[in-house]
């Protein structure tokens, strides 16, 4: 593990802005994001074993870059803190969001 290393892994929150050549995502998108960006689906491997918060710096921060291909985006629904609150948690665990 590398030294002071941000921890958490778990987060959802609002694009404040993208790269030039993104297209599926947009400013004002709400998103979560897959603790693993090398591993989206199926069985994991040697290869595919980082995490953030875990190998690579979490989400405990005011501010994240992500790789475009790590995220969802979520439907938000009133009242927005708690539904704010079960995404970090249901993004970690592979519970789908519709």
């Amino acid at each position: 593990m590398k030294d002071n290393l941000v921890p958490g892994s778990d987060c959802a929150g609002e694009i404040l802005s993208v790269g030039e050549h993104i297209q599926d995502w947009k400013q004002g998108d709400k998103v979560c994001v897959h603790v693993s960006p090398t591993h989206i689906c199926g069985r994991p491997s040697a290869q595919t074993h980082d995490a953030f918060g875990g190998t690579l710096d979490g989400v405990l921060v005011e501010y994240r870059t992500f790789p475009a291909h790590v995220s969802a985006v979520i439907c938000v629904i009133k009242p927005q803190l708690i539904m704010w609150l079960t995404v970090g948690a249901g993004a970690h665990s592979g519970t789908p969001f519709v």
